[in-house]
């Protein structure tokens, strides 16, 4: 019964170890600050990560919510920050269909760029 339940908690991809420095010092930069420098420095980990690992989930995920934060605060051209975004949110999610990030970040596209809020509930 155990080894049942945990073949179900299985991470579906393990992260390559060249890959997971790059993402976990992105995460670093999102949690410091909000302001270009530290957003500039999280979205080059987050390529980074995908370039080592273009199936790791969680840095496309990262790599959207760093765009999505980068268009919304006016760094970056709004339409293709958030494009951009939905891109790679979409991806985390197709490699990953519980990645909470990913389908957070695209609820933050449909809310604050597409000013669809029902489409951005439903997710």
């Amino acid at each position: 019964m155990l080894s049942a339940i945990a073949r179900r908690f299985r991470p579906l991809h393990a992260p390559q170890i060249r890959g997971l420095p790059a993402y976990l010092q992105g995460q670093y930069f999102i949690a410091r600050g909000q302001d270009r420098e530290d957003l500039t420095k999280a979205l080059a980990y987050s390529e980074r990560a995908i370039k080592l690992d273009a199936n790791y989930a969680p840095a496309w995920a990262q790599n959207s919510q760093v765009l999505e934060r980068l268009a919304r605060i006016g760094l970056i051209d709004n339409a293709d920050g958030f494009r951009r975004a939905r891109e790679s949110a979409e991806r985390a999610i197709s490699l990953d269909a519980g990645s909470a990030t990913g389908y957070m970040t695209l609820a933050l596209v449909q809310m604050n760029h597409d000013w669809d809020w029902e489409g951005a509930d439903a997710l």
